[in-house]
């Protein structure tokens, strides 16, 4: 994600509490865990996650022109 220009937030859930609890109420059972708009990715699924980025950012670009 940083070689594409991606920002993200890195949480850990092993040794923060508050992001556990927040992985867990959205159904987290395994790592990692994308949040994408409204969309969860679960697994490295590369090409599901870039699609839904840049899906993402056209949407916030239009919504911007408005």
């Amino acid at each position: 994600m940083d070689t594409e220009g991606i920002s993200y937030e890195a949480r850990d859930v092993r040794a923060d509490a508050k992001a556990k609890a927040e992985f867990r109420a959205m159904g987290g059972s395994a790592v990692p865990l994308f949040i994408i708009g409204h969309t969860q990715v679960r697994g490295l699924d590369k090409v599901r996650v870039r699609e839904l980025v840049y899906a993402e950012r056209k949407m916030r670009e239009r919504e911007k022109e408005h």
